[in-house]
């Protein structure tokens, strides 16, 4: 298994978790990111994290 996991301060802004990601706009310069993460991990979670802030954590299972 391969985790990765980001984390930022941004308490205000908390993204929608693994089956709730809506395709952004035509023309939207961000909010693909999470898309990618949806399409290519096998779990994947949205966290608290303190001091204030989350942490997205992705997994990836791996074939030998």
């Amino acid at each position: 298994m391969l985790r990765i996991e980001v984390s930022d301060t941004r308490s205000e802004c908390r993204p929608p978790g693994p089956g709730e990601i809506a395709a952004p706009a035509d023309g939207d310069d961000s909010g693909r990111g999470l898309l990618i993460v949806d399409a290519l991990a096998d779990r994947w979670a949205v966290i608290d994290r303190e001091p204030p802030g989350k942490t997205v954590r992705a997994e990836l299972d791996l074939l030998y």
